[in-house]
């Protein structure tokens, strides 16, 4: 998970279950029992309980940028002409439109830094029992945008030396890996030695590309 943008880059996340042990329910159903469950200490030999604040308020570039104080507003003149009160609201929509832009840029901007300077949060739990669970973030304060990404691991082939769940692009570089593992001099009929050497230099180059085009798709 990252706390991508916000007035301030933290968040409380709880992650709880199951709620429902039965795959084969409704969305109603799901969204009933989430709003009224409890943990059950019967069941405790299989619940997930846990809690946590993550923080990347470190990372909040907009935190340290110099405010500017806002120009103030023009007061209306009682003996402006028309000409000038066309140019005063024109002047305070410019204004007001630079400053939404300016809202925007810096938005992006944080998203940005986040993406490109943060690490992800973590936690990787080992489920004892089917059925769905519940992931909730809360902001202390103000609203943000996070990114959540829940992964299985007999979806994406086992758990990493990290102790976590692979992501997609680990799973997808591993697979490739793998098949140019099984390609051997022979079948591409050259010499041993030059197809060592070329393979390791595309394993380099296709970790760079699988790294570019990963952090592509989930940039907007």
């Amino acid at each position: 998970m990252i706390v991508l943008s916000g007035s301030e880059l933290k968040a409380s996340i709880t992650f709880d279950g199951p709620m429902v042990e039965e795959e084969d329910v409704s969305a109603k159903e799901i969204w009933e029992t989430s709003e009224s469950y409890r943990y059950d200490p019967a069941k405790k030999d299989h619940l997930i309980v846990f809690g946590s604040m993550v923080d990347f308020e470190h990372l909040n570039p907009i935190k340290n940028k110099e405010v500017r104080e806002d120009e103030e507003e023009e007061v209306a003149d009682e003996n402006e002409s028309i000409a000038e009160k066309r140019a005063r609201r024109a002047r305070d929509r410019k204004r007001a439109l630079e400053k939404r832009q300016q809202e925007q840029e810096d938005l992006m901007n944080q998203r940005k830094h986040v993406r490109e300077e943060g690490d992800p949060f973590q936690k990787t739990y080992k489920a004892k029992a089917n059925g769905w669970y519940r992931f909730c973030v809360t902001a202390s304060w103000h609203a943000v945008d996070v990114e959540v990404d829940l992964r299985r691991e007999k979806e994406l082939g086992g758990v990493g030396p990290n102790g976590h769940v692979y992501t997609l692009e680990e799973k997808t570089l591993a697979e490739e890996e793998n098949y140019m593992e099984e390609d051997t001099a022979e079948k591409e009929g050259i010499k041993d030695e030059d197809f060592k050497a070329t393979r390791e230099k595309l394993k380099s180059l296709r970790r760079l590309l699988g790294k570019l085009y990963f952090r592509f798709i989930v940039v907007w």
